[in-house]
């Protein structure tokens, strides 16, 4: 009999050590961020929207995450805010800006100004022709120089410029913002409030 109770435990053992080390395995790292497409963070997780905590309560999480994204350091600290944001790494890369962590940057629009358009003028001339008119159709005409009745036309190609003064060159534009954002999927970003603590290499 005790032969018998012996092996039962000893398979039940062998039975729930896969379990624990999946359990084990599964659990995860205090500040990970995953992904989910429902619409709540699982238990142990919170959402990435730039919430305050709690220095005092979450010692772990701000021991990992720190003052990046916001916080007083002293009694608070901000997990990131990710709403409305694409995730980029740290670092440089050719021809690329340093970025540290917790930067932001970037907007989901931009007004143009002046400095941001090449380098152009916008001028207007009026020509006319010293020629004496012939028609009084002006489609397609001249101004002449010399009225020839009433005729103020003339077939012939423009030959003289007429004083600048003469014509007006208005500004247009109402100067409305651009949008820049690119197209994209709204999905949830939960961060890790509780698991293990990460080990580093």
């Amino acid at each position: 009999m005790f032969i018998r109770k012996s092996l039962a435990v000893a398979a039940l053992a062998v039975m729930a050590a896969p379990a624990a080390v999946h359990a084990q395995a599964t659990e995860p790292y205090i500040s990970e961020v995953i992904i989910v497409p429902y619409n709540f963070c699982p238990r142990g997780y919170t959402d990435t929207n730039g919430q305050l905590f709690a220095i005092a309560q979450n010692t772990a999480l701000f021991s990992l995450v720190g003052t990046f994204y916001g916080g007083n350091g002293q009694t608070t600290f901000a997990v990131p805010d990710l709403r409305g944001r694409t995730i980029i790494n740290v670092g440089s890369g050719p021809g690329l800006t340093t970025r540290v962590i917790g930067e932001q940057s970037g907007a989901t629009s931009v007004t143009l100004t002046t400095a941001n358009l090449p380098p152009h003028t916008h001028t207007a001339a009026m020509r006319a022709t010293v020629e004496t008119a012939d028609s009084s159709d002006p489609a397609g005409k001249t101004i002449a120089t010399t009225v020839n009745g009433k005729r103020f036309y003339s077939t012939t190609a423009p030959n003289v410029d007429m004083r600048a003064g003469d014509i007006t060159v208005s500004a247009t534009g109402q100067g409305t913002a651009i949008q820049k954002t690119s197209p994209s999927l709204a999905i949830r970003h939960c961060i890790a409030t509780q698991g293990v603590f990460p080990p580093r290499d």
